[in-house]
Parts: C-alpha cells; sequence; structure tokens
C-alpha cells in the first residue's frame, strides 16, 4: 500500500513547517491580514475573505465574516420593481419574529404589526389609492392613484408598521418610534437574506384617522409606515455606496 506524504491545507506543500508541526513567523503581512478559521463560512473550507488582526484571542459567537456582507448588501427596493412570484407567510412570520428582537427601551416593545398575505392583501391594496386620493384632494395626480392602484394589485404581502406607546408613560414617544425604526432594520436584514427586497414607505395618507382605525390601532397609537415585500424582477439585486467613514465620523482619543 502506497503511504500518502502529509500535505498543509493551506499551501499543499509537503514541506511546509505547518505539516512538520512547526509554526513559521509571521510576517508583518500576516500579522495584518491572519485568516481566522472560526469565521469562515461551512460551504467554503479556505474562505477568500480576510479580516484584520484582533490583538486578543476569543472565541465568535457568530460568523463575523458573513455579517458585513449581509449588512452592506440591504437595499430598499420598490414595489414596482418586483415579481409576480408570490412571497409566503412563513417567511413574512420569519421577518416579523426577528423584528421583535430590536432594541426596546424599557422592553416597552411598541412595535405593533398588520401584516397582510394572500387573500389579505385583496382588503388593503384598493385602499392605498383611496387614502392618497382622499389625502390629497383637488390636488391628487392621476398618474398616483394608478401607480399605488397598480401597487396593491403587485404586491404579495405588505406590513403596516404601527406603534403603541407605554401606558404607563415611562418611556417617550421618540424612544418609541426609534424602536419601530430599529424592528423595521431587521426586517429589511431578513428579506435580504431571503433574497426579498424590501421597501418602507412613509406617504403622508398615513395619518389619517380612517388608516389608524382600519389597522386596528388605539388612539394614542401611530401607524409609522408600510413595509413592502416582493422577490425583485428577473432576480437584480441593485448596487449602492456610502460616504467613506471620515467623513461622518469625528475620532476622540
Amino acid at each position: 500500500m502506497k503511504v500518502l506524504s502529509p500535505v498543509c491545507c493551506r499551501c499543499s506543500s509537503g514541506a511546509c513547517p505547518w505539516v512538520k508541526g512547526v509554526r513559521p513567523p509571521r510576517t508583518a503581512k500576516k500579522m495584518r491580514m491572519l485568516r481566522m478559521p472560526e469565521n469562515t463560512p461551512k460551504d467554503r473550507p479556505h474562505s477568500s475573505v480576510a479580516v484584520p488582526l484582533l490583538h486578543i484571542h476569543f472565541t465568535m459567537r457568530h460568523n463575523l465574516s458573513e455579517t458585513p456582507e449581509l449588512l452592506r448588501d440591504r437595499r430598499s427596493i420598490s414595489p414596482e420593481r418586483y415579481s409576480s412570484r408570490k412571497v409566503h407567510k412563513e417567511i413574512v412570520e420569519q421577518v416579523l419574529t426577528n423584528a421583535t428582537w430590536a432594541p426596546t427601551h424599557g422592553m416597552t416593545q411598541p412595535w405593533r404589526f398588520k401584516a397582510y398575505v394572500g387573500e389579505g392583501m385583496k382588503r388593503i391594496g384598493p385602499k392605498l389609492a383611496e387614502w392618497y386620493a382622499q389625502h390629497a384632494g383637488e390636488q391628487a395626480s392621476a398618474s398616483k392613484v394608478a401607480k399605488l392602484e397598480a401597487r396593491g394589485e403587485r404586491v404579495t404581502a405588505l406590513v403596516v408598521l404601527g406603534l403603541e406607546p407605554d401606558p404607563n408613560g415611562r418611556i417617550s414617544i421618540e424612544d418609541e418610534r426609534m424602536a419601530v425604526a430599529c424592528a423595521a432594520q431587521n426586517m429589511y436584514l431578513t428579506c435580504t437574506a431571503h433574497g426579498i427586497g424590501g421597501f418602507w414607505s412613509t406617504p403622508k395618507f398615513l395619518q389619517l384617522p380612517e388608516v389608524k382605525a382600519f389597522v386596528g390601532l388605539p388612539e394614542n397609537g401611530e401607524v409609522l409606515g408600510i413595509f413592502y415585500m416582493g422577490y425583485p424582477e428577473d432576480g437584480a439585486w441593485p448596487k449602492s455606496h456610502r460616504k467613506p467613514l471620515e467623513y461622518v465620523t469625528d475620532w476622540n482619543e
């Protein structure tokens, strides 16, 4: 039987010091860009993603190499770009479950989700154009009415984002609104992981009393937007960019 010589899983060399049990000295470049095996995706034994060396040793709770990719891949994709593919209730349920893990001051958990899927879309879909026309009055645009009518027919899942403040008044309404905004970001990220486009819309007509009554929020509640969900047409995922960190950060050390 032929005995195979051991080879290094890093460089495929049998002469590598790692094979002989001796760790080779680290160069300055390796020290700056040390690969972290615990952060390597399971489906890629040797990830091409390297992260800067941390000067402490610790065990990661989650796969840090994939986190920036998910965060930076989040997009707002308008309903007009959705395909006819249906967003199923099970996915919407997961999106909303993750939303409830957003930060919430005083654990008031003020978010209230009014989810519409399947046949439920037939109830709220036509209302979008109706509410807009009612709010805009004589200033209503015929093209905007037509756009909202088409949107109501095209979208297969949406969530009205509501807020119900702390009944004891311990937490300010500003903090409660920010908690719902954090929940919306969790919704965006979960949609992104599923390849679903999300779109948080905040039209002025949502302030109509009729809207609050339709979704069943109490008198002191607020409607903070409509979150649309849909698969992008042709699977196209838009690109984006952000300003470099130095433009928006003031370091004080």
